[in-house]
């Protein structure tokens, strides 16, 4: 009798969205393409495919919590937001698409179902014993038996139910693991992957692993081994069932676990426990998120009230630019995602991942720093004028008939002033507002509909926050600043304006210029300082990015999703060590067969199976599964392997299809009668074992192969299927949806930089200089083991600007200080005074989340530190250092021209300047 007949029958019809096989030869989960053989001379396929739920999505209990970067929680009601991993991150053409339509097609899935799945693996405590002693399988299968038949939930009856109420069709598919293990052993030949019982054959490669094997192949020990749960989630209320029951589930294994007499211990690896352990990583990181945003807008503040100090600019005002400082960040991600939301689009993982608040904080605060810098050494400038003219009245005596004495000596309004900002920050405001928001807007048009949504926001933050500085800040500015007198007519009032000591700070700011900044500029200027900068850019810079950017790996690793210390680790361990690396399946849907009796159409399909088989991944012909294999093995007695029939006798094909238990292939193929009473083969399918991955890049590099195998075989229309061959479209399609906006950025700058610039050179430095720095961030991310993937993305992305902003400034400042003496020095120091307020402000944003338990935050974290040490050295390196080596003639007002009249601004030695 055939191990497929002891399978229990089930009296109830399968669900609308399973076609159930007859006989249980096997059974097909329509969602994954996934089979359980149980029959004779069966080639088992796996019968649990991809137990790695975060594979597929980022699990549905996280949803609402997932993003600790984000103020969603103020507009609920308007937030759209789609957290799967789903085919929105492959694009319309990916072969995945077609793959998947082909498999619900096929297997009659249900379009709104989804699957969920639960594994159980279990290993000896002691590490001398084995999974395959009685004593150890009897202990395993009392706890699958215990989870089937006696853990609760709430039924749609209100009852209590358990597993064995909801497991149809799939009751007894770890049926054949427990009849091969509990067989008399003298009867059953335990050879890996498929077990010999009397003339019948069992495949188990799917359930045991960790194995050992005596001198002639046979199976007598094993550390691991699993079983397997699953089923359809078809309706909210069967969704909640599941994670009950996969909550208790996890309350039970605990117990078990916890009992030292027992033998066996158990880890489970699900939906609702990945889902639990993801939401502990967040719940956990929120606080340290929560500590670098107050420390960072406490910086911010501190760093301001400062700046105004020690220009003598400092008043009750300046808190109230810090409090529109940190409102304009707020409120430009709120409307950002408002407005995306509000033209249908969706929240998705790239932005959930993303700590798009600190990015938007750092480039709003990269600008502030810029306005605030400019508009207080303007005040600076008036007073110390006004301040000269007074103190020279003075000395000349009241008796003077001087003509200053009695007339206004001095006049700038606040329009005026204002003006003067504006016309300082234009060149490099204009740039990086234009550059940005066009290049991301430029990539969306073509990208991936989820990197659509993400590469939006990110130009709508920039160009709300743009122009709220622009049309909010710059006017508060201007009505609150602490103005200079404009007259002054009367020598008393003057008295009072006599110069006064230099403030703390502004006192250690020029021990820094004294000590750095001017040794550190006259260093560049000499031929030693060139010579070191064209060695360090090149060899130092260069070279490295160019060999981190040719290592940089395109990974998904779901770990990173979970905290270091989570039990979900060890699981997620053994299905890349063990589940796929030594028996993994691929379903292949053939559309349109050939007619098996002509050999012009057979031999090519056989071709085509062949170059399949003979992949390097592939396992052997003995695991591979078809019903061409048992037709001809049982109906001609030979082996499809070796046969050399160049066409098939299909006139037994109709009682091969009738008779137990190979009627089950009714639901592996679809066929008609014709006219003639011949067999036509309507559609089929067929499954390929590989081993030896372990990683989802293994899984891209053997679809990839099949595909490319399938796409010289159009003629059958056949597509190749596992269960994560959109994932492998994500990671394929990647690479492109991470260039193009990167080249768009650079293009626009070139093009737009000469515009708003006004000089070729500045404009060629602008742009040679962001190319280098998204390079930079997309490369040195190498050398602490990053990879990349759709996780964090959007980080690269958004955190690259940061260093375009600051590289756009920096030729800025060098262009607006063509007329000063000391160029170069005037240059750093003032770079220098803006970009230690942004290393300042960027740490302690950001380095509270470097300590965090979760990988997935650390990364992102981690991109974003180094996109602003990237920057900074840009800023006051690369940059000064770079232009400093180009004649001045070519650095003027004008494109390679001589420069024009210098500054109109009186020259203030650079050790003088605040």
């Amino acid at each position: 009798m055939s191990l497929a007949m002891q399978l229990p029958k089930f009296p109830k019809p399968p669900p609308p969205n399973i076609r159930c096989l007859n006989g249980a030869r096997f059974f097909v989960l329509p969602s994954d393409g996934v089979l359980a053989s149980t029959s004779p001379h069966a080639r088992c396929p796996e019968a649990w495919r991809g137990c790695r739920p975060a594979a597929r999505s980022v699990p549905r209990p996280c949803r609402g919590h997932c993003t600790p970067w984000s103020l969603w929680s103020l507009f609920p009601h308007r937030l759209k937001t789609n957290l799967e991993i789903d085919e929105d991150f492959t694009p319309l053409d990916a072969p995945s698409r077609r793959e998947i339509a082909y498999q619900k097609s096929f297997f009659g899935a249900n379009e709104s179902s989804y699957p969920w799945y639960l594994a159980t693996f279990g290993r000896p405590r002691i590490s001398t014993n084995n999974m395959m002693n009685d004593e150890e399988f009897a202990e395993f299968q009392a706890v699958y038996d215990y989870i089937v038949q006696n853990i609760t939930f709430t039924g749609d009856d209100g009852k209590p139910w358990t597993y064995l109420n909801i497991c149809e069709p799939f009751c007894g598919i770890n049926s054949i693991l427990t009849r091969a293990m509990t067989t008399t052993p003298w009867i059953v030949n335990r050879k890996y992957p498929v077990f010999d019982i009397l003339i019948y054959k069992a495949n188990i490669g799917k359930f045991i692993f960790k194995r050992t094997e005596d001198e002639h192949g046979t199976l007598i020990g094993s550390q691991l081994m699993a079983f397997y749960f699953m089923h359809f989630v078809h309706s909210p209320a069967r969704k909640a069932q599941l994670e009950e029951l996969d909550g208790k589930v996890f309350k039970y294994i605990q117990s078990h676990n916890a009992n030292g007499r027992n033998k066996v211990e158990i880890f489970i690896h699900g939906t609702h426990r990945v889902a639990s352990e993801v939401m502990r990583g967040f719940e956990e990181t929120v606080p340290r998120v929560s500590v670098g945003l107050i420390l960072g807008l406490s910086v911010f503040a501190l760093t301001l009230i400062l700046a105004a100090q020690g220009f003598r600019q400092c008043g009750i005002p300046t808190l109230l630019l810090v409090f529109i400082g940190i409102m304009i960040t707020v409120i430009s991600i709120l409307t950002a995602i408002g407005t995306v939301c509000l033209f249908g689009y969706k929240v998705n993982v790239i932005m959930a991942m993303t700590p798009f608040i600190a990015i938007s904080f750092i480039l709003n605060v990269t600008v502030l720093y810029q306005i605030t810098d400019i508009w207080y050494r303007v005040g600076a400038e008036i007073n110390k004028k006004t301040q000269i003219v007074v103190l020279d009245t003075l000395k000349r005596g009241k008796a003077s008939t001087n003509p200053l004495l009695t007339s206004k000596i001095y006049r700038v309004n606040k329009a005026e002033r204002t003006g003067y900002l504006f016309q300082q920050i234009a060149s490099s405001f204009f740039t990086n507002l234009t550059v940005t928001v066009l290049a991301f807007g430029a990539a969306s048009i073509v990208a991936i509909t989820n990197f659509q949504s993400a590469l939006l926001i990110f130009a709508l933050i920039v160009f709300y926050t743009s122009v709220l500085q622009l049309f909010f800040f710059c006017p508060i500015l201007a009505l609150t600043c602490n103005c200079v007198p404009e007259t002054v007519t009367d020598l008393h009032g003057a008295a009072h304006n006599r110069i006064r000591s230099p403030p703390l700070g502004q006192q250690v700011w020029k021990a820094i210029k004294t000590c750095f900044v001017a040794p550190y500029a006259r260093f560049l200027r000499t031929s030693l300082g060139k010579i070191s900068f064209v060695t360090i850019f090149c060899l130092g810079y260069v070279w490295s990015a160019s060999y981190g950017m040719r290592h940089l790996q395109n990974e998904m690793d779901f770990k990173r999703l979970v905290p270091k210390d989570s039990p979900s680790i060890v699981a997620f361990n053994y299905m890349d060590n063990h589940i796929w690396n030594d028996f993994l399946q691929f379903v292949f849907i053939v559309n349109k067969p050939p007619n098996f009796t002509a050999s012009s159409e057979y031999l090519p399909f056989r071709e085509m199976v062949s170059e399949i088989e003979q992949l390097p991944s592939a396992y052997g012909p003995k695991t591979n599964m078809m019903w061409l294999i048992d037709y001809l093995f049982i109906e001609n007695g030979t082996d499809y392997h070796t046969d050399q029939s160049k066409q098939i006798d299909m006139s037994k094909f109709k009682s091969f299809i009738t008779e137990e238990p190979y009627s089950a292939w009714n639901d592996g193929l679809d066929y008609h009668i014709d006219e003639n009473g011949r067999p036509v083969i309507d559609r089929m399918i067929f499954m390929v074992t590989f081993k030896g991955i372990n990683k989802l890049s293994g899984k891209v590099k053997v679809l990839s192969e099949c595909r490319k195998i399938l796409k010289r075989y159009p003629q059958f229309d056949t597509a190749s299927f596992d269960t994560d061959s959109g994932t492998v479209d994500m990671i394929l399609a990647l690479p492109r949806a991470m260039a193009t906006p990167a080249l768009a950025e650079i293009v626009l700058t070139a093009l737009l930089s000469v515009i708003f610039m006004q000089n070729f050179v500045a404009a060629l430095a602008t742009t040679f200089f962001t190319a280098t720095n998204i390079v930079g961030v997309h490369s040195f991310v190498y050398l602490f083991n990053v990879n990349i993937d759709i996780f964090d993305a959007g980080s690269f992305l958004f955190s690259a600007l940061i260093g375009n902003f600051m590289v756009t400034q920096a030729v800025s400042e060098f262009m607006r200080q063509k007329g000063a003496k000391h160029r170069l020095q005037v240059t750093v120091e003032r770079l220098t005074y803006h970009n230690i307020k942004i290393l300042a402000i960027s740490s302690v944003l950001l380095v509270p989340i470097l300590f965090s338990n979760v990988p997935v935050h650390f990364i992102n974290a981690l991109v974003v530190v180094i996109a602003v040490i990237i920057g900074v050295v840009h800023s006051l390196y690369f940059v000064p250092a770079a232009l400093n080596m180009i004649p001045a003639s070519y650095t003027g007002d004008a494109c390679c021209s001589e420069a024009s009249e210098p500054d109109p601004e009186p020259e203030v030695p650079p050790n003088d300047a605040a």
